[in-house]
This record gives structure tokens, C-alpha cells and sequence, in this order.
């Protein structure tokens, strides 16, 4: 969980210095903030990580989507029942309660962030196939988006 912890700490000071100035409010458009964010995050990759089976993965990344910046939290552990993923927002919710450290208030704490931010949140999942979790930042008008996360792919190493 430290290495999760490290890399999440690097991917939010990164988004903060290259890609969410574009997004200030102050220019009239969607903003955000760094312990918000940070805390969505990291909620996002805790659950990956307490859903996906031993041996399985976990991926976190960024992307331009059109005029938005995609940030995904993907696994391939069990799944969400489709009858379930309208309510794994609502405080409380949890998935498998006896399994579950947690009050179930993860997601919803994500949800209530990404709704004071003005971010959209987005969840696609398959039973036994995995979930992703992607935070959806407007940017500004005609921004230009620096794609290269050059400086937080160096010294990382792992599978590929």
C-alpha cells in the first residue's frame, strides 16, 4: 500500500503542476483542488485494490478525452452487479459487507467531491471481469493539455 500511497502522491502533484491550472476558476472554468482530489483518488485505488483477487492488477492513468482529462481506476477483480452499480455511491453501500473493512463511505465521499468540484464520475463493470472508475475535469476553451507523464513514468518500474 506505500508503493500505492507514493505513486498516488506523484500522479496528484503532477495534475496539479501541468494540467489543473488550466482548469482555474478563476478563468471562469471547473477547477480543482488538491486534497479533494488526492482523497478521490486514493479512495478509487483502495477499493481497486480490496476488490481484485491476489495475483491481479490494478491500473491508474490519465488521458485528454476531448476537452476533459480522464482519470481511470481500472481492475480486473470481481466486478460490480449491474442491478448494484446504481447505488455504490449511496453512504453505507458495500459490496460484500462481510469481506468489507469499510463503512462504505468511499464512494460516496468520491461521488459528493467530484459534485463540489464539478467533475464528473463515470463507472462501467463487469461481473468477474473488473470495474473502472474515471473522474471526467472539463478544461478550459481551446487549453492545450500537456499529455507527457514523462516525469512520473521515470524510476517507475513494474509490469508493463
Amino acid at each position: 500500500m506505500l508503493a500505492v500511497s507514493y505513486f498516488m502522491g506523484l500522479l496528484t502533484t503532477y495534475l496539479l503542476g501541468n494540467w489543473l491550472p488550466v482548469l482555474s476558476r478563476d478563468a471562469g472554468f471547473n477547477m480543482s483542488q488538491a486534497v479533494l482530489l488526492d482523497g478521490m483518488l486514493r479512495n478509487l485505488a483502495r477499493n481497486a485494490l480490496d476488490h481484485t483477487t491476489p495475483g491481479g492488477r490494478v491500473l491508474i492513468g490519465c488521458r485528454q478525452h476531448g476537452t476533459a482529462l480522464r482519470i481511470e481506476v481500472r481492475d480486473d477483480g470481481e466486478g460490480i452487479p449491474a442491478d448494484k452499480l446504481a447505488t455504490v455511491f449511496e453512504p453505507f453501500f458495500r459490496l460484500d459487507a462481510v469481506r468489507s473493512d469499510g463503512l462504505g463511505l468511499g464512494l460516496f465521499i468520491v461521488k459528493r467531491a467530484a459534485n463540489c468540484l464539478g467533475h464528473r464520475i463515470e463507472v462501467r463493470s463487469a461481473l468477474n471481469r473488473g470495474s473502472c472508475f474515471a473522474i471526467l475535469a472539463q478544461a478550459a476553451d481551446g487549453a492545450a493539455i500537456d499529455t507527457s507523464m514523462a516525469e512520473i513514468a521515470d524510476g517507475i518500474t513494474g509490469t508493463r
